[in-house]
């Protein structure tokens, strides 16, 4: 009698002794190779419609996500100021009280709604205080010692938004080093 075991033969032996693939080699969920697929493609789309010159300038005039993102969440904010409704309005007023000056300066308030935002893995809310600490004046350095308390708090699944971010670092940087070369590009000499 066999328990928890089944008595058929098992395919890892035939899948692992097959010449032409590793020892390590297992067969992917179709499902997964489906999602992986999508996931190239969009990432080679991305990378394409935003990598940054050397320079740190974007191709030809194209809209970065972050452009989008922006652009976005300025028509829905206007969309949803709208709204007559209590309740969402006392919500966005709260939202707009927790950030101003108090006992912590707003900046600062900046950096912990960025860790928060790291730690439940809202892209759009770390895109969102990123560009505010960025606006702040916060270094890179800063940021990324801000980035590294929501790695420690989230762990490992928060990885992706951490690229994510470092992505969002990179446009909104590049954004500032196109406008200091468009004002020395208007200055009459």
């Amino acid at each position: 009698m066999t328990f928890g075991r089944s008595k058929r033969k098992s395919t890892k032996a035939t899948l692992d002794s097959r010449e032409d693939r590793p020892l390590s080699w297992r067969p992917e969920p179709a499902i997964m190779t489906a999602a992986r697929a999508q996931i190239d493609t969009t990432e080679t789309a991305n990378m394409t419609d935003h990598a940054l010159h050397e320079n740190g300038t974007l191709p030809s005039a194209s809209k970065t996500r972050l452009d989008e993102f922006e652009d976005y969440r300025d028509r829905m904010n206007a969309r949803i100021g709208g709204i007559d409704h209590l309740g969402v309005k006392r919500f966005f007023a709260l939202d707009s009280a927790a950030y101003r000056e108090g006992a912590l300066p707003s900046a600062t308030k900046e950096l912990l709604g960025l860790v928060a935002s790291v730690v439940l893995r809202c892209n759009d809310c770390i895109d969102y205080h990123l560009g505010q600490c960025v606006a702040a004046g916060f270094s890179d350095d800063e940021i990324v010692d801000a980035l590294n308390v929501g790695l420690v708090v989230g762990g490992s699944i928060v990885i992706p938004h951490f690229r994510h971010a470092m992505e969002t670092i990179d446009l909104l940087r590049g954004r500032e080093r196109r406008a200091v070369a468009g004002d020395q590009g208007s200055v009459v000499r």
